[in-house]
């Protein structure tokens, strides 16, 4: 990695500064990350320089130790760059919060040699084998975002047990413990590169590994370590919040484009398109959208940043007021591709591009508008819960 360590920037309003002036660099690098299904080696070099990898990084390892807030604040901005560029930065950003979360041994390993470590994830996929001293572990880590470009993954699983649900873990793995397979073929999102890590037969040491349940419930070892209010909010404040960012910060970048297009638009007689109150109208509700998408998202992170224990009715408000930003994005994006016109469906558009982007990514589990409104209104009403894997 051509990354030079010493000019990474560790505060917040530097790494900013630094994504500010890369996102025309993002955009224009979206047509190679399309071709490629992945974006290219030079932007996860600029991600890196930019200070992402460390943000979130504990201070004792060398981290900038920043907020939740910061971190959603920069996915936003790179966003307005490119989709597929935002949702691995928020991973390059969070993916080292959930190492902090693991044992001292670990974050020691994987943090040897400095902050700047990509890491990558996949929740589920793994075949537990207890032994003596850890475990052993195969299988297939589907979605594994940004993978090619990982020094480190995490992986899960679940271990059955003799009496109630199975108990989920996870393990950290290094490069060259696992392979990573390219799978990743789609129609939004296509330069995450998410495809699958392989795993065969590979040992754990014990200290490696850290259960789902501690991770989710903010209760994890490394919440016993480290001085970081977010650490011990249930997971579920947080992990999505940067696929959310990626949604809105995504969908006001082609907002601004269409409008500034719109406000020069005429008919074939000459007269403004802009003069009709109707597109004036429909302008003023997608920015309104827009606005509030972005308020909710800021305010979930304010409230993540100042910990506190949560109910299950109010782990399950978080995930509900998250997927309802999401949905407010969608349906201003969905509106300005309909006043936008058909030059808007070109296939090099950028307002396209998100289009098909942030539905995609708002297909994602975590901000599922069946998984999480039927959660929280199961809370409201007194119903019994299912089993949930990641609740």
């Amino acid at each position: 990695m051509n990354v030079d360590t010493a000019t990474i920037p560790s505060t917040a309003g530097q790494i900013k500064q630094r994504v500010a002036e890369l996102v025309p660099v993002f955009r224009a690098r979206i047509e190679a990350s399309n071709r490629d299904r992945s974006i290219p080696r030079e932007s996860i070099d600029d991600l890196v320089d930019a200070g992402l990898a460390r943000m979130l990084v504990p201070a004792r390892f060398g981290g900038s130790a920043l907020t939740t807030r910061d971190a959603v604040e920069v996915t936003t901005a790179v966003a307005h760059g490119c989709p597929s560029t935002a949702w691995l930065s928020w991973l390059m950003i969070h993916d080292p919060q959930l190492v902090s979360m693991f044992p001292l041994e670990a974050q020691e390993a994987v943090w040897a040699d400095g902050p700047d470590v990509v890491v990558a994830g996949s929740h589920m996929g793994m075949t537990i084998t207890p032994v003596e001293g850890g475990y052993r572990l195969s299988g297939r880590g589907a979605f594994t975002s940004g993978s090619n470009n990982a020094g480190w993954v995490y992986v899960g699983g679940m271990l059955p047990q003799p009496a109630g649900p199975p108990q989920i873990r996870y393990f950290l793995l290094r490069a060259g413990q696992y392979t990573v397979e390219d799978t990743w073929d789609t129609v939004g999102m296509r330069g995450t590169g998410s495809n699958t890590v392989v795993v065969d037969d590979v040992f754990v040491p014990e200290s490696f590994s850290m259960l789902h349940d501690d991770a989710r419930d903010g209760t994890s070892p490394g919440s016993k370590i480290h001085d970081t209010p977010a650490l011990r909010q249930p997971w579920v404040a947080i992990g999505s919040l940067g696929f959310i960012s990626t949604i809105v910060g995504a969908s006001q970048a082609a907002y601004q484009e269409v409008a500034a297009a719109l406000a020069q638009k005429r008919t074939p007689a000459g007269a403004r398109v802009a003069e009709s109150e109707g597109l004036q109208v429909d302008v003023g509700l997608i920015a309104a959208k827009l606005d509030a998408a972005l308020e909710l998202l800021n305010g979930q992170a304010d409230r993540a940043d100042a910990g506190g224990d949560l109910t299950l009715e109010e782990r399950a408000a978080r995930s509900r007021t998250q997927t309802f930003a999401a949905q407010l994005a969608l349906e201003a994006i969905d509106k300005l591709m309909e006043i936008g016109g058909t030059s808007m469906f070109a296939s090099g558009a950028f307002a396209q591009q998100v289009w098909r982007d942030v539905h995609f990514a708002a297909a994602h589990i975590s901000i599922s508008k069946r998984a999480t409104y039927a959660r929280h209104a199961r809370a409201v009403l007194g119903v019994e819960p299912p089993f949930e894997l990641f609740y």
